[in-house]
């Protein structure tokens, strides 16, 4: 694991990984590029992200980013960099 990423405290809510430095205050996260608001119900609309949680969810299991634009701008090989727990 990357040493630099290892201590990322706060764990994506699209995509599971920990990858965030804060939560609610609209970072994005560079595994799978969803904009953290903190929105946690499934099936509200998310504002920045423009889509419900389980949408961008189903997205990362498809193709690895909340979005199909943004697959080139995510980390490649995330399990490599940051951990990962279930949710």
């Amino acid at each position: 694991m990357d040493e630099n990423n290892n201590d990322k405290k706060f764990q994506c809510v699209c995509c599971g990984f920990f990858s965030l430095e804060e939560m609610g205050v609209a970072e994005i996260c560079l595994v799978c590029f969803w904009e953290e608001d903190g929105e946690t119900d499934l099936d509200v609309i998310s504002n920045p992200n423009r889509m419900t949680l389980r949408k961008g969810r189903e997205n990362f299991s498809k193709f690895g980013a909340c979005e199909r634009q943004f697959i080139k701008d995510v980390v490649k090989n995330p399990e490599t960099k940051f951990r990962k727990e279930n949710f």
